[in-house]
């Protein structure tokens, strides 16, 4: 799935919220638009690492096991957007919080 440095940017201030206002490039260039943009996946995990508790296990497998496969094999999962993406990494944000 191919996803615009806009979307990277939405994906960045997700994180950085996360974060408190973590600074873009930080944790050694990580959290930053255009190492989101080439790897999209890597936003969710940052925050799941972020927020796990050792509840909602369901949820967080669901949510990885689906997204994962959509950016793993793209050609075969191109109903999925990457505004549904982030509509479904700031639901489960907010249940991990």
């Amino acid at each position: 799935m191919k996803i615009t440095h806009n979307d990277a940017v939405i994906l960045e201030g997700i994180v950085c919220n996360l974060y408190n206002g973590a600074r873009q490039g930080s944790m050694g260039g990580i959290i930053e638009a255009g190492h989101f943009e080439r790897n999209p996946f890597h936003a969710a995990l940052i925050c799941i690492s972020k927020l796990y508790s050792g509840m909602f296990d369901d949820k967080i497998d669901q949510f990885v096991c689906t997204w994962e496969t959509v950016f793993n094999y793209p050609d075969e999962n191109q109903e999925y957007t990457i505004e549904q993406y982030i509509k479904e990494l700031r639901e489960l944000i907010s249940i991990l919080k």
